[in-house]
């Protein structure tokens, strides 16, 4: 088991949280390649990730291990804002990322934690967050946490697809 600390990211950290976002955008590219860009062909832009950084309606974490960035997560509180639902503010949990060989260990589980108890400190009654449906093993995980599908998009490609027979 490795010894880790999770805390706030600080700016610093934003060259070891985009080499973590490459092993996922690898994922998501093989998945889904006409959705997903090459890792290499994609840009965030420091000042996105750092309007996660130091605010009091987002937040970004590491999990940090021999001072390197093994695990990350970063939130955002909405207000639902749809003439069908009630106005109320909810946590939304944007990104969960392991470095590979740090998976299994707990630290997946302990930024979860970690992001259920800064919303909590605020008040926020309910945690959610979005998966695609090819990553079944981050489907179990967040499952076991207990986490339940409560929407699901579908799609139907057009181009891909044989037209629908009347």
């Amino acid at each position: 088991m490795t010894n880790y600390i999770v805390e706030e990211a600080a700016p610093a950290d934003l060259m070891q949280i985009n080499a973590l976002f490459r092993e996922i955008d690898a994922l998501h590219h093989a998945a889904l390649p006409h959705m997903f860009k090459l890792e290499q062909e994609i840009q965030r832009p420091d000042d996105h990730l750092k309007s996660f950084m130091g605010s009091d309606e987002a937040c970004f974490l590491v999990a940090r291990a021999d001072n390197r960035v093994i695990g990350l997560a970063n939130m955002e509180i909405r207000t639902a804002q749809h003439p069908l639902f009630k106005e109320r503010k909810h946590g939304h949990i944007s990104n969960i990322v392991v470095a590979e060989q740090y998976k299994r260990q707990g630290v997946g589980t302990r930024l979860v934690a970690e992001a259920h108890n800064w919303f909590a400190s605020r008040q926020i009654p309910e945690v959610s967050l979005t998966v695609f449906s090819f990553n079944k093993e981050a489907m179990a995980f967040y499952k076991s946490l207990g986490f339940a599908e409560r929407q699901v998009t579908m799609a139907y490609e057009l181009r891909r697809i044989k037209p629908i027979k009347e």
